[in-house]
Formats: structure tokens, sequence, C-alpha cells
């Protein structure tokens, strides 16, 4: 039971990046997104992703791997189109 408790908590917590990037390709825009903000999380995201591979949680292991890559596209639309706003 824990063992799903903690999926459905990773997974909620992996949505938000996905809902972020899905907004900014349906909009084409990056307005209000703070870079630093994103910066700053990817940073925390790849420490943790180091920290579960050193305790070889797959749980944190997927969500944060799946987090990076949500979280680097999102970076890489900030700064394609945040001079074109």
């Amino acid at each position: 039971m824990l063992v799903a408790i903690d999926w459905f908590g990773v997974t909620a917590l992996a949505s938000v990046g996905t809902f972020q990037l899905m907004k900014i390709l349906r909009t084409r825009s990056v307005s209000g997104i703070s870079l630093p903000a994103y910066v700053a999380l990817l940073l925390g995201i790849v420490i943790l992703l180091k920290h579960a591979v050193a305790i070889r949680d797959p749980i944190f292991i997927v969500s944060n791997s799946y987090s990076i890559l949500t979280n680097t596209a999102i970076l890489f639309f900030i700064w394609r189109w945040r001079e074109h706003e």
C-alpha cells in the first residue's frame, strides 16, 4: 500500500512540469515564467536524482529522471522564446 501511495505522490509532483510544458507549447509563450526558478528547480532535482541513485530507490529515480526531462524542455523554451516576447 505504501509503495502505491509513493508512486501516486511522485506522479502528482512530476505532472507539474508536464502541465507547465503543455501550456508553453499550446500558447507558445513563456511570459511570467521565472528562468532563475527553473534553473534552481532543475539543480535541486539533479541533486535528488544523484541521491536516489545512491540509495537505489526506483520510485525517485524514475520521477526525478522524468522531471529532469520536462524541466530541461521548459528551460529550453524559456531561453528560446524569451527574447521574442
